[in-house]
């Protein structure tokens, strides 16, 4: 299999039986002949393998059948591929990696089901990130995009695996966290002022977010209540973030 995928050229064995490099698992189960066939697939290289145990010879004719059969395998794995990254790409915010609104509006469907079929709590936290109007005003558009990169990187260390988190567009940001309710909502708190301290330390000094949060099912049993309830709270949190930087000058 590896000089196939060395040659990158199929590889036709006889008399396997005999051959030094087949394996012994081979020959004790009766293989006669092989052949493996490198398919390479978006810069990815499988092998297609065929064992046979009835023949030792591989006839023109077959060698042509096989071969034909490996090629239409690697396009229908090509087009699988080439499928599943458009998917990818359709709930994935280009800029930071993150899932796009249409990521999150599914998960949120799929977490908000299992919470109710199991009964645990599911909470969303919303976030409007403060400075990128200024750091963009001040610095220009790459540099607004490095500020963003750079919170949904420190963002999602502070997360649990389990916990998900999504970019809305522009400066807000939401995340689902499973198992996680009323009484989660200050270590939540505490994780977020942990990556803004972080963000800052990367060259921001002027990073400040603005946080609601609310939780299923004890405030809210839909997601739309949810989602609207955890936007009011960021929305007095940002207000007041204003009037505090206002009473300042």
């Amino acid at each position: 299999m590896w000089q196939a995928l060395d040659e990158r050229r199929p590889l036709y064995i006889e008399d396997a039986a005999t051959n030094p490099r087949v394996l012994s698992l081979y020959k004790k189960a009766g293989v006669r002949s092989l052949a493996h066939l490198p398919l390479e697939v978006n810069g990815k290289v499988y092998v297609l393998s065929y064992l046979r145990q009835g023949k030792e010879r591989w006839t023109s004719h077959e060698r042509r059948v096989v071969e034909a059969g490996a090629r239409s395998i690697g396009v229908a794995l090509e087009r699988r591929e080439s499928m599943e990254l458009l998917a990818a790409a359709a709930l994935t915010d280009g800029l930071t990696g993150l899932g796009n609104r249409r990521a999150f509006d599914a998960a949120l469907e799929a977490a908000l089901n299992s919470a109710s079929r199991h009964a645990y709590a599911v909470s969303i936290v919303t976030f409007d990130l403060d400075g990128l109007k200024a750091i963009n005003d001040r610095e220009g558009h790459a540099r607004g995009d490095d500020f963003l990169r750079t919170f949904a990187r420190k963002m999602r260390v502070g997360w649990r695996r389990e916990d998900q988190l999504y970019r809305f567009g522009g400066d807000e940001f939401v995340a689902v966290l499973s198992h996680t309710g009323t009484g989660g909502f200050e270590a939540v708190r505490q994780r977020v002022r942990v990556a803004v301290d972080e963000v800052r330390q990367a060259g921001f000094p002027g990073a400040d977010v603005s946080v609601g949060i609310a939780a299923f099912p004890a405030e809210a049993r839909s997601a739309a209540e949810l989602l609207r309830l955890s936007d009011e709270r960021m929305y007095c949190e940002k207000q007041s973030h204003r009037a505090q930087k206002e009473g300042r000058r």
